[in-house]
């Protein structure tokens, strides 16, 4: 997958999640919104950032508590590209 697709995609999901193109988005409060998601802060060991549990009636995110602001808010942006990306 190139640049372009990934662009598309982001704009895409912004879109459906109800955020405009440009500004910049609290991707934990917009975590908070999404239906049948649950998130879990726990610590767990320094080769794990985040977690993304794909279940038939429920979604987990787990982000690992003893990492950096910086690197869970990272974490929380990719686990939930997994959520709606992956296949």
């Amino acid at each position: 997958m190139d640049k372009m697709d990934l662009w598309k995609k982001a704009l895409s999901l912004r879109k459906e999640l109800g955020e405009d193109t440009t500004s910049p988005i609290d991707i934990f409060a917009l975590a908070y919104t999404i239906e049948k998601l649950s998130i879990v802060y726990y610590p767990m060991g320094n080769n794990i950032s985040g977690v993304c549990i794909r279940g038939t009636g429920n979604n987990v995110v787990a982000i690992n508590s003893t990492m950096t602001l910086g690197r869970q808010h990272f974490s929380m942006a990719h686990e939930l590209y997994h959520l709606y990306f992956d296949d």
